[in-house]
């Protein structure tokens, strides 16, 4: 009885094993610098390849980065202290719009203008003002996005970026900003391999060892 428990008890490990998730490599890309202007920059990756097995869930992590320079110039007649921000919105979508994640990458300055003066940023026209974000891993399970990334060939992937600035201060200002994004985005899949109707080789061997360890039992029977 205890071999014949035992045999039961290898056959199931063995089909548990192989139905255990897996993970491929992450695929990584990065658009490099790009305006801020709302246009689309694409990114590609290779689909999940079928042949390994089913698609059980897609991972995306984006990471969003942006460098911005700017000027500030007092309006009033008095020395003014401001706060300058600015806010850049980086999105990756499908090719049909559908977006996917966001991160947002945010600068703030405080400084002092003379009256009538203009403040420049360190460096200005460059753009010496940097933050990079790195956004939460996304997980999609739904039918429609694993359809999406199913292979043979490759999916491409938009990013873009939007910016929203402010220039607070004591008095009336009015201000230049000049902003650059660069989005970097990691895929990778899980996936189950795959059960075949007919038993792999390795299952085939357990279940004969699980056949003999019951004939053993009925003999001493």
């Amino acid at each position: 009885m205890k071999k014949h428990l035992l045999a039961l008890a290898l056959i199931a490990a063995a089909g548990a094993a192989s139905a255990a998730p897996l993970l491929t490599a992450e695929e990584t890309h990065s658009t490099g610098l790009k305006n801020t202007n709302g246009l689309l920059n694409p990114l590609t990756f290779a689909k999940f390849d079928p042949s390994l097995g089913d698609l059980t869930s897609v991972h995306i992590r984006l990471t969003g980065y942006e460098e911005t320079g700017y000027t500030a110039t007092d309006l009033g007649g008095a020395s003014n202290t401001f706060v300058f921000t600015n806010n850049v919105t980086v999105s990756l979508q499908t090719l049909a719009g559908t977006t996917l994640t966001t991160v947002m990458p945010t600068v703030t300055d405080t400084n002092t203008v003379d009256a009538n003066g203009t403040y420049s940023s360190a460096g200005f026209p460059a753009r010496s003002l940097t933050n990079t974000v790195v956004g939460s891993e996304a997980v999609f399970l739904d039918a429609a996005t694993l359809a999406l990334f199913v292979g043979p060939g490759s999916i491409d992937l938009n990013t873009s970026a939007t910016s929203a600035n402010s220039v607070v201060g004591t008095g009336d200002i009015t201000s230049t900003i000049l902003t650059r994004y660069d989005a970097t985005a990691s895929v990778w899949y899980d996936y189950e391999v795959r059960q075949n109707a007919v038993p792999e080789p390795a299952s085939m061997a357990l279940i004969g060892l699980g056949a003999l360890g019951l004939a053993a039992v009925r003999r001493r029977k």
